[in-house]
Order: C-alpha cells, then sequence, then structure tokens
C-alpha cells in the first residue's frame, strides 16, 4: 500500500507534539522553547489586500518553518512503532520478499509504503494501527493520494480488500502495469519513475539478458554509470567499530552538513556566528572539529590516553601514529577519534542550549564506556592476546 496523509503540517495536534517530545525524554526546557516556536504564531487573513486582524492558531505546524519538519518527524516516529509492533498481533503476515528482512513499511515525510500479505486480517491490522495513530495526531489518511497495489490475488479476495479499504484506496494494479495518478506526490512519482527505469534493464525477462543476477550493486551502477566510486573516508566513517548513532553525524561532518553558525547565519536564521564554545572565532566546519581549542585539547587527552602522538589535526578526523599497529587496533582507534567528532557537535548543542561545555575529562570518560559497550556488543571471536591486553589496559575490556 502507498500512503499519504492529509494535510500533515496543518492538522497535527500540539498536545501530541508535546507528549511525544515528553516521552522521548527530551530536556524540559528543549521542550518549552519548542513548543513556544509551535504555538505563539498568529495570522491574519487579507481582504481586497489588506491584513484584517490576527488570531492564534490551535494546531498544526507553519509551512517554510526551519522548525517544523523536525518535531513532525518525531511524531512519525510514533506512526513508525506503531507499525513495527503490527507484527506481533495475531493473524498478521509479512509480504513473503520481505519475511526475512521482517519489514514492514517505509516513510519518507509524509509519504508511506506499508508491506504485507494480500489477506484481509493483515489489512485488518495495518488499518487498526492507522486508527490508532488518527485518534492521538489528528492525522489522517489522503484517499484521493492514496493506492493499494496487488499482485498474484484472485478477484474476490481483492475485491473484499477493496471493499474494506475502500475509504483509502483507489484501485489495485500489477506493480510493473501500475503508473501513478496525477494528483500523487512528488516521492511517489520519483519511485515509480525509477521503477520504469528499471523495468528497461530487463531483456527477455532476464536482468540485463541474462549477463548477470540482479543486485543492488549492479543496479545502483546501471542507473548512475558516471556516479564516483567509494569516497577516501568510507572506512573512517563506516567502520564497525563506529556506534551506529555516530555514524549519521560523521557523515554530515564529511559532507560539510551540519547547521553550524556560519550557515545559521547565511539562512537568515542566526545573526552571530562566533563558536558557541570557545567564543574567539567564527563556527564552521573546519574551526569546530579541528581549530577549536577545545576540540584540540579533547584530542591532546585522547593521545595521552593512549600513549601516542597526535601528529595533526584534520577537519573531522586526528592523525595519530599508526605505524605497525594491528589492524584491529587501528579500526578501534579511527572510532575514539570519531566518537570525539560526535561528542564535540553535542558539546556544542548543550553549550547553546544549556550553556556549558562537558570537559574533556568527562568526554573520555564517556567515550571508554562506549567503546567498551561496543566491543561486548559485537562480541568479537579470536582476538590477538596482544591486542586483548592492550583493550585491558585501557579499561574497555
Amino acid at each position: 500500500m502507498k500512503i499519504d496523509l492529509k494535510k500533515t503540517y496543518g492538522s497535527i495536534e500540539w498536545v501530541f507534539v508535546e507528549r511525544m517530545l515528553q516521552h522521548l525524554n527530551f530536556p524540559p526546557k528543549l521542550i518549552g522553547l519548542i513548543m513556544q516556536c509551535i504555538t505563539t504564531p498568529t495570522y491574519s487573513i487579507v481582504l481586497n489586500g489588506q491584513p484584517l486582524g490576527y488570531f492564534k492558531g490551535r494546531r498544526g505546524l507553519r509551512q517554510g518553518d526551519p522548525i517544523s519538519p523536525l518535531p513532525f518527524i518525531l511524531c512519525m516516529e510514533y506512526l513508525s512503532r506503531l507499525l513495527d509492533e503490527v507484527c506481533s498481533y495475531p493473524g498478521f503476515h509479512f509480504h513473503p520478499l520481505f519475511k526475512k528482512l521482517k519489514l514492514v513499511h517505509l516513510v519518507f515525510a509524509d509519504d508511506l509504503l506499508i508491506f504485507c500479505k494480500g489477506d484481509l486480517r493483515s489489512i485488518v491490522s495495518i488499518m487498526e494501527v492507522f486508527k490508532c495513530f488518527s485518534a492521538a495526531s489528528s492525522l489522517q489518511i489522503s484517499s484521493e493520494k492514496s493506492d493499494i497495489i496487488f499482485n498474484g490475488l484472485d478477484s474476490s479476495l481483492a475485491t473484499s480488500i477493496l471493499d474494506y479499504t475502500d475509504n483509502i484506496c483507489l484501485k489495485g494494479a500489477s506493480i510493473l502495469d501500475y503508473t501513478p495518478t496525477s494528483y500523487s506526490s512528488w516521492s511517489w512519482r520519483k519511485i515509480c519513475e525509477v521503477k520504469d527505469k528499471m523495468l528497461s534493464g530487463y531483456f527477455n525477462d532476464k536482468w540485463l539478458g541474462g549477463e548477470a543476477a540482479y543486485t543492488i550493486d549492479s543496479g545502483y551502477k546501471w542507473l548512475s554509470p558516471s556516479a564516483p566510486g567509494r569516497v577516501p573516508w568510507y572506512t573512517e566513517v563506516w567502520n564497525k567499530f563506529n556506534i551506529p548513532k555516530h555514524n549519521f553525524i560523521l557523515w554530515l561532518i564529511k559532507q560539510g552538513s551540519l547547521l553550524t553558525l556560519d550557515r545559521l547565519v547565511k539562512m537568515g536564521i542566526a545573526t552571530n556566528q562566533l563558536c558557541y564554545i570557545c567564543g574567539v572565532a567564527d563556527e564552521t566546519h573546519s574551526h569546530l572539529f579541528s581549530e577549536c581549542g577545545y576540540t584540540k585539547r579533547c584530542y591532546r587527552m585522547l593521545a595521552d590516553w593512549l600513549s601516542m602522538q597526535v601528529t595533526d589535526v584534520l577537519e573531522g578526523s586526528v592523525v595519530l601514529r599508526m605505524r605497525q599497529l594491528s589492524g584491529f587496533r587501528r579500526l578501534l582507534i579511527c572510532e575514539m577519534s570519531d566518537a570525539i567528532q560526535y561528542r564535540v557537535w553535542n558539546s556544542r548543542n548543550i553549550c547553546r542550549v544549556d550553556g556549558y561545555v562537558i570537559h574533556p575529562r568527562k568526554m573520555l570518560q564517556d567515550i571508554r564506556a562506549d567503546c567498551k559497550l561496543r566491543l561486548q556488543v559485537l562480541s568479537l571471536g579470536c582476538i590477538n592476546p596482544s591486542d586483548k591486553l592492550w583493550c585491558t589496559t585501557l579499561g574497555i575490556m
């Protein structure tokens, strides 16, 4: 099923937003600031070119407000978690292609793709989830922009499902023959465009005429033949020792996409771009992650802990003397260096909201605890005795 929600920004309840922030354990002060931004706007009606008074809103998020997508995504997390739980419902069955992955849904902003087996009980389970979500958030399914797509179902069962979902679905069709309507959302039309292009890669019902079996890698290269290969920092960011939540921030650092103050000033959101932490220079990516005295101190403390020498500090990475070290130690040291980047950004945000900076020594303690937990989670098998002794000496094993 392809589901589109109706008037997403304008319909969402403020109480629902606030409760989501509370249940996700956001700091009360931050919740207060977010709700202040959401609940204080006033609106005016323009008649004959003249605004007539002002009135306050009672729900919804403002379109175009930079803060609006963030609470909206958190609210969609509620729906995502409800859909994750649907697999435990009696009678629910996964789509045969996604049973091993236990995949029920994909979400892109307010567009959702729902996957399940084509039986009435599974559809009923999905619809119960949406009723629960609608009751909590006031968001409703847009029947005009939602579709249900069948494949391999007999006509009587398909008719029964359509009768049950008549208020949200337009028609049933094969995914191969399906063509989006003119009022389908932009994201859904793009997905269908890729589908049509991928179909042109099949000759005689075989991928590229049977030259090789289809893989995600071969499909990507066929769609984007001029796309560059792996970037130089691939191993550093996607290091298996990295904590998953660090990877996304590290990727944004490498892309230069974090909303540092210099970018916020260009966007007209901030007026002062002095670094929150040191207050000496403008807050840019290069300053915050390599030139700031706070960051350099964190790296020096890391090097002292590892009994190593810092030879250079680059934007988003630190260069340590790692010659003649085992691959295990190199990856683990890279993880520690990357953890500093994540925690510098975290400390910067804490300084912005609460007005204090995390001490580098406290940061190092947190990194040590993270490394210890990460090694436990990975459950590594055979580790070189010297590497094991090294980890024990550092207090991470």
